[in-house]
């Protein structure tokens, strides 16, 4: 799945209306197996998960700012 599809997903899961997308602030943090974070980088939101490092079992973290 690409970054883009799974962060329109978090966004239904979090009920955020489409006019204040503009308006909040995401990251995509991935936990590694050193347990490190890593951030997901949005801009390059074309690439797949899996080009991150993600896979079954992986942690994800979300960081959901509207105070912008």
């Amino acid at each position: 799945m690409p970054v883009r599809t799974f962060r329109f997903k978090v966004f239904k899961c979090l009920r955020t209306p489409q006019q204040k997308l503009a308006q909040v602030s995401v990251e995509l943090w991935l936990k590694m197996q050193d347990d490190t974070l890593a951030m997901i980088n949005l801009e390059q939101d074309e690439y797949d998960l899996g080009w991150w490092g993600l896979e079954n079992g992986s942690d994800v973290y979300v960081y959901f700012d509207t105070r912008i």
